[in-house]
């Protein structure tokens, strides 16, 4: 059975004063394990490729793999199509200053991300469209 949570390592890349919000700080952090970028420096093509596993514990058909991947590329933002060192999974942590010190986070550390679904799309409320 496939669990419901996965954990990432992600490191530390920059800490700065949030421009938004005073009394804040973003955190850029990014995967210690990097994506392989083997393209022409002016190609199209995102270097993300959508795989996983099914309820059944099958693993999703190369169709239904492709489709997925083809979505994700189609929804990223123009701006970071022709970029090389952009990892698409990059995280912007936001939180208070006073939570970031006591934490001691610093720069280079390694921080474990676990991504855990809460609840499914059936119990989302969607809003509806008018």
């Amino acid at each position: 059975m496939v669990e419901n949570k996965i954990t990432i390592p992600y490191q530390i890349k920059g800490i700065k004063p949030c421009d938004k919000i005073e009394g804040y700080v973003e955190v850029l952090m990014e995967p210690i394990d990097k994506l392989e970028y083997n393209g022409s420096e002016m190609s199209n093509d995102i270097p993300i490729k959508i795989s996983g596993i099914g309820m059944d514990g099958s693993s999703f058909p190369p169709g239904v793999q492709d489709q997925l991947t083809q979505v994700l590329k189609n929804a990223m933002p123009p701006m970071f199509r022709k970029r090389k060192d952009y990892d698409p999974r990059r995280l912007i942590h936001i939180e208070s200053e006073i939570d970031f010190i006591s934490r001691k986070w610093k720069y280079g550390d390694i921080i474990d991300i676990t991504l855990e679904k809460v609840k499914t799309a059936e119990e989302f409320k969607h809003p509806k469209e008018q």
